[in-house]
């Protein structure tokens, strides 16, 4: 399973804020759980998913405020067909994810 990035928003200040994505999942899969880390960290957030599911075709929007400076992720999806990770997303551009 890949994940794919879309970009489709104006630049944000790297600083702490709350980031917001839209999750657009496009496989037969039910997406169950989703987690960001500062790009090579290895430190995962909570799920962002916070108990809630995403249909296959569904779309979503994920929230998280890690309290850090800068804009680049890495994201981790589980589903119940595998896992799908996205390396170096710049989240202060990015506003749309899809799972492919």
């Amino acid at each position: 399973m890949l994940a794919a990035i879309t970009v489709s928003a104006p630049a944000k200040d790297a600083h702490a804020e709350t980031l917001y994505f839209d999750v657009i999942n496009q496989t037969p899969f039910i997406v169950y759980a989703a987690y960001a880390s500062p790009s090579g960290s290895g430190y995962w957030t909570r799920d962002l998913m916070t108990n809630d599911i995403l249909l296959p075709r569904e779309v979503g929007t994920l929230a998280f405020d890690d309290g850090l400076s800068g804009c680049r992720y890495d994201l981790k999806f589980e589903t119940d067909g595998g896992d799908a990770w996205l390396f170096g997303v710049d989240l202060c551009t990015v506003s749309t994810v899809r799972i492919v």
